[in-house]
């Protein structure tokens, strides 16, 4: 009787307690940013004899030869970003100093004609758009770019020997894509694709030869950025 009269004393346990809501800092993107990039590109230039027969290059009108380039390229963007809950809008400009080149031996006539392209500065501008996850941003991009490119044919074997060089701004429109993730209030780093749709060109030499490029360009981009302010805004989550 005295262990039943114990046992009837205990409190009863009541039910759990709800889990407390915790607040998690994530990145509020807002603001002036500024950055540094690496890139790696590649591209095919095409070249296409466009008016007549070159001695110089041993091909007829309509002759066409392509070849690849690749290298790296380095720069710097500036930007400013908009958020709207988990949507930020942005705009950014972006220069890049390349190194990015190829030379090709050609295939017409006694093929001893060697075909040079050297993409040297990149410079864009473009809208920016994408969703927060957390501290991450996925976006993609679009924009208006131009690219400076050098070109030279040498001939070396006589008769018809010398150089054809020229240098070339071709611009188009840049298309995007890239995930960015801050790692701190104020720093991000974002891995990035651009693809450059350039325009076609004609070039007319001294030696009167006239070609037309249409060059291609892809690159994919490392970016470290600094934001201004880097301010945090308080997200509930349960735990």
């Amino acid at each position: 009787m005295a262990g039943t009269a114990l046992a009837a004393d205990l409190p009863v346990r009541g039910p759990a307690a709800a889990p407390v809501p915790v607040f998690v800092a994530a990145t509020n993107w807002s603001g002036f940013y500024v950055g540094l990039h690496a890139i790696y590109g590649w591209a095919t230039d095409q070249w296409v004899s466009a008016a007549g027969a070159s001695l110089f290059t041993d091909s007829l009108p309509g002759d066409a030869f392509s070849y690849d380039q690749k290298g790296w390229l380095g720069g710097a963007q500036l930007g400013y970003n908009w958020q709207f809950n988990s949507f930020v809008l942005g705009l950014e400009g972006s220069a890049s100093f390349a190194n990015a080149k190829e030379s090709a031996l050609s295939v017409f006539g006694s093929a001893d004609d060697v075909f040079s392209t050297k993409y040297s500065t990149i410079v864009s501008g473009a809208v920016r758009g994408g969703f927060t996850f957390g501290n991450a941003l996925l976006y993609a991009k679009i924009g208006y770019a131009g690219v400076n490119v050098k070109r030279s044919t040498v001939d070396a074997v006589p008769a018809n020997v010398g150089v054809n060089a020229d240098t070339n701004w071709h611009t188009g429109m840049l298309l995007g894509a890239g995930l960015e993730y801050a790692f701190t209030r104020n720093w991000s780093a974002a891995l990035e694709y651009n693809y450059y749709n350039l325009n076609k060109k004609t070039v007319t030499y001294a030696s009167l030869d006239s070609d037309r490029f249409d060059p291609k360009l892809q690159t994919v981009t490392l970016r470290l950025n600094y934001r201004f302010g880097g301010s945090s805004s308080p997200v509930m989550a349960r735990y």
